[in-house]
């Protein structure tokens, strides 16, 4: 009887175990990471002058969308667009407190393979390919974005695995 109490109680303690160590899905993720982009729409963003006025991913996360204004309604408006991004080859984020706008927080987000940006202020449009891209996010959940950012790295090295290599 002892035997049998002491292994239902180890049992019971090992899905325990298991199920406190359960990782956010890619849903999740993706949606934490997009309410968090969402609550720096209206704020100073990452240049000097300018308020953020949209800020998000594409439903799969290979894509991300930027804009901001200046203050002044009858000044110029900036934009960029990021396509081509993928997960697998995530790397790491650098935060960047911003002096003039202490509630945000620029975070760069560096990849091993190039993603294609295009940068766009009022009709003039630039396009370019690089290693690197910025979001904006509130300041006080730069680690918990970090791991977010880790997660959706773990979740598409998944997806991309090849079930045949050895």
């Amino acid at each position: 009887m002892k035997k049998l109490l002491l292994s239902i109680l180890f049992m019971t303690a090992a899905f325990g175990t298991k199920a406190q160590d359960a990782k956010p899905t890619k849903e999740e993720t993706q949606k934490f990471i997009g309410t968090l982009l969402s609550k720096v729409i209206g704020e100073k963003s990452s240049t000097e002058n300018m308020i953020t006025t949209s800020q998000s991913f594409s439903s799969d996360f290979s894509a991300y969308h930027f804009a901001d204004k200046f203050d002044n309604p009858n000044t110029f408006f900036a934009s960029s667009d990021v396509r081509n991004i993928h997960w697998d080859d995530y790397l790491k984020c650098e935060g960047d407190k911003v002096d003039y706008a202490p509630n945000i927080m620029s975070v760069t987000l560096f990849f091993s393979s190039k993603v294609e940006r295009e940068n766009k202020i009022d009709n003039d449009k630039k396009v370019d390919n690089g290693y690197i891209f910025w979001v904006v996010i509130p300041v006080e959940k730069f680690a918990s974005v970090e791991k977010a950012l880790l997660r959706l790295s773990e979740i598409a090295k998944e997806e991309n695995k090849d079930p045949f290599k050895n």
